[in-house]
């Protein structure tokens, strides 16, 4: 199918309420803690969303009782809101922009010193090391707690491609490094940089 060109916001949040009756809080919750990783939502962008939802006849609000009997507002999804979600899902995706002010900064690096290329390399391994760590984590926390849920294989999928993506930037981090310090070997710091970074590859490997 064609890729739709509609808000991908109010796909996300109506997705996100086909779990459960949710509040505009639950849903910035929700996303940070499961689909924040490769997907984010603010509470400008929620709250709208959930007015035009509403209007559309997408979801309804309704009132419930919290842990501490307080009313509070969730929204629930309505059939017709159920029906435009396997839509969607059925879709193709849209491609993804190719951004990044990291590339930009080393395409244009030879007018600096190499260090300062060395610096953001070294800055974004650190970033995918613990990314990496945390989505180990979490797959811990899947197998133990969700492993016989429907939806498992499917959050294990976009677990595997975070989990993919940063080895491939950490393998792509050294091979950078290393080029940067074939091409400017009289640089100490640059040889360095590429030991450590050879070093926790083979500490990684060996692990």
């Amino acid at each position: 199918m064609k890729a739709k060109t509609a808000n991908s916001t109010k796909y996300a949040v109506l997705s996100m309420l086909s779990l459960k009756p949710m509040s505009g809080y639950d849903i910035k919750q929700f996303a940070a803690g499961s689909i924040g990783h490769f997907w984010k939502e603010s509470y400008g962008q929620i709250y709208p969303t959930l007015r035009l939802l509403q209007k559309e006849g997408l979801a309804v609000p309704e009132e419930e009782k919290s842990n501490s009997e307080r009313l509070r507002r969730v929204f629930r999804i309505t059939s017709k809101g159920k029906t435009e979600v396997e839509n969607w899902l059925k879709d193709q995706p849209r491609p993804e922009p190719a951004r990044s002010e990291l590339l930009l900064k080393l395409f244009f690096g030879y007018q600096v010193s190499p260090q300062e290329s060395v610096r953001h390399i070294e800055t974004f391994r650190q970033t995918m090391q613990a990314q990496l760590q945390e989505y180990q984590q979490i797959e811990k926390q899947l197998e133990k707690n969700l492993s016989h849920h429907p939806g498992f294989p499917y959050w294990i999928m976009t677990l595997q491609f975070g989990k993919y993506r940063a080895l491939a930037y950490l393998q792509w981090c050294d091979v950078s490094l290393d080029l940067l310090s074939k091409n400017n070997p009289k640089d100490s710091k640059l040889e360095n940089a590429t030991k450590n970074s050879n070093h926790q590859q083979s500490t990684k490997q060996e692990g």
